[in-house]
């Protein structure tokens, strides 16, 4: 079909391993890190997993369906499937090293395999100002078929703009048809792209040039008009931008992008994007010897300082400072969690996984903490880490960062962790 418009065939830069990820700022970027007249980025990346919804099968019918990722602009066919194309490549990750998917790999993610669908964005350019505002654009396209391919969309040259104060959006051109997932073998009939689409908004974003940037996208509470109508009732309701929902009017998706009282609600929200500025396997520091892992080490322990704490009517982290050293599962505590007594119980927004990069290899680290804690009782916020990746770190040490939002008693509370982790093989 020729319903999405089509780019020039772009320069194949594709690369043999991955980005680094992580790590979202709760504080104003340094001085030091932004040069005093800003500075040009090239080469910049992205990583975006869409939502819950896209990421999970559908199992009902004779065989269920998958929303699946492409690269380029897709029909939903194999003919016009790709796993990669210019700036563009899908990525199938586990607790290990990622892989380029292809037709015979593209549904092989979910609950039951342990894999997550991830478009990475190469190339990316732009500038970041002595302000913390900037603003990156990749020439590249990516698809999202729905259903099995049935309800195809294309999004095409992202751009990301940050403003000085942290506020943000993520644009892009979408493009696709008006389809029919009741006729699915039906003409699919397109309709005009609609340019400079909001796909994300955010906040409380500020820039670290050296560290990659994970960006939170709102959902809760941001309203929006389409039919059926959105369902402000229902708990942790709220929608993708207006733009986007309109588009997704055109398809016949726009239910899957805002809160409709479904059971499918809270898959809804938009999933973490990582941006890293540096690129793509940027060369690992090492303070020791050229046999070293190439992650970076540091210099013998010395006593570690008091943890800190931060205490809001949304509950307490307890950050743990110094060096964390890795239990025998491979997991580290990053911090202590206390909901206060005599409230609400509290809600814990972690993300899932943190990526790291050991060994010029890129890493996917479970975080393990509590959906929810009881009014005077505590939790704590782990990182595990695969063999694998614990093998790679051998007696290295490795940095994290990653969010955590505390919700309570009617206020919520964001927190930045950073926190050192020593292997110890």
């Amino acid at each position: 079909m020729s319903f999405i418009r089509r780019r020039a065939a772009r320069l194949a830069t594709l690369v043999a391993a991955a980005v680094a990820a992580l790590a979202v700022s709760a504080a104003p970027a340094s001085a030091a890190t932004i040069p005093a007249g800003g500075m040009t980025v090239e080469g910049a990346s992205l990583d975006w997993s869409g939502s819950t919804v896209m990421q999970t099968p559908l199992v009902f019918g004779p065989t269920g369906f998958f929303h699946y990722f492409s690269a380029g602009s897709s029909d939903g066919t194999e003919a016009t499937y790709k796993g990669a194309e210019g700036n563009a490549e899908v990525l199938l990750e586990a607790e290990g090293p990622e892989a380029v998917a292809s037709w015979a790999t593209h549904t092989n993610f979910g609950a039951a395999t342990g894999h997550h669908q991830v478009v990475r964005l190469l190339n990316g350019s732009g500038r970041i100002e002595a302000d913390g505002s900037a603003k990156i654009s990749w020439d590249a396209t990516f698809s999202v078929n729905f259903y099995s391919g049935s309800v195809p969309f294309a999004v095409e040259d992202p751009t990301l703009t940050v403003n000085p104060d942290g506020s943000g959006e993520l644009t892009a051109t979408l493009s696709g048809c008006a389809a029919s997932k009741a006729e699915p073998e039906a003409p699919c009939t397109p309709f005009t792209p609609s340019p400079e689409a909001q796909i994300a908004t955010f906040t409380g974003v500020h820039i670290d040039p050296e560290a990659a940037l994970t960006v939170t996208p709102n959902y809760a509470r941001v309203e929006v008009e389409s039919t059926p109508a959105q369902n402000r009732a229902v708990e942790g309701w709220g929608a993708w931008p207006q733009a986007m929902v309109s588009f997704q009017d055109q398809t016949g998706l726009s239910s899957y992008f805002y809160s409709s009282g479904s059971g499918e609600d809270p898959n809804k929200p938009p999933l973490p994007f990582v941006v890293d500025f540096k690129g793509p396997i940027p060369t690992p520091p090492a303070t020791t010897t050229p046999t070293d892992t190439g992650t970076t080490t540091e210099p013998s322990s010395t006593p570690a300082p008091a943890p800190i704490a931060t205490p809001t009517s949304a509950g307490t982290l307890t950050a743990m400072k110094g060096v964390r050293k890795l239990d025998a599962s491979g997991s580290a505590t990053l911090a202590k969690l206390a909901c206060p007594s005599g409230g609400s119980t509290c809600k814990t927004v972690v993300p899932k996984h943190v990526a790291a990069k050991i060994a010029g290899k890129r890493w996917l680290l479970t975080v393990i903490a509590p959906k929810r804690i009881g009014a005077g009782k505590s939790g704590a916020v782990k990182v595990r880490l695969p063999k694998g990746a614990r093998e790679a770190l051998g007696k290295g040490r490795l940095a994290v960062s990653l969010d955590v939002v505390l919700k309570a008693n009617g206020t919520s509370a964001k927190h930045l962790l950073k926190v050192k982790i020593a292997g110890g093989n």
